[in-house]
């Protein structure tokens, strides 16, 4: 019963590159980094003895960590049983990313103040890779999908 299974889900796997199962793992992991950037620090300490930006900075991620595991969790579910909507799912993911990060440049980084720690800062610096691994992803999700992988 559980061979079949397993056999089941094995044969009705994605046929994607291994480029695309590189980004997905990239993504993957700067995502659980991202998150435990958000929860390691102990919020309430950072909130009570810094400033304004500080406390800001923490409600906001909270929402970023729960839109981040939501997609981590799904993505992969509509990956291997409804392949467009996960084009759809994949192509808002990406759009979600590449605006976070401009809003962060443009205007939240005068405002907002994140704790001086070197995961905070390695997740940072690895952003551009996840929008560039989250759109190598979505094109080839769609040059496969017009062929019917």
């Amino acid at each position: 019963m559980l061979n079949s299974a397993i056999n089941r889900i094995w044969t009705g796997k994605p046929k994607l590159s291994i480029v695309f199962w590189l980004c997905f793992l990239l993504v993957y992991v700067i995502g659980t980094l991202a998150i435990l950037s958000i929860l390691i620090p102990d919020l309430d300490a950072i909130v009570e003895n810094e400033s304004f930006g500080t406390g800001v900075a923490f409600k906001l991620s909270s929402i970023r960590v729960t839109i981040i595991l939501i997609t981590m969790t799904t993505f992969p579910i509509l990956l291997w049983k409804k392949r467009d909507v996960a084009l759809t799912f994949l192509k808002v993911t990406t759009a979600w990313a590449v605006t976070m990060y401009i809003d962060d440049y443009l205007i939240l980084y005068d405002i907002v103040k994140y704790p001086d720690l070197t995961i905070v800062k390695i997740v940072f610096a690895l952003r551009p890779f996840v929008i560039t691994a989250l759109a190598w992803m979505c094109l080839e999700l769609h040059f496969r999908a017009k062929n019917g992988y």
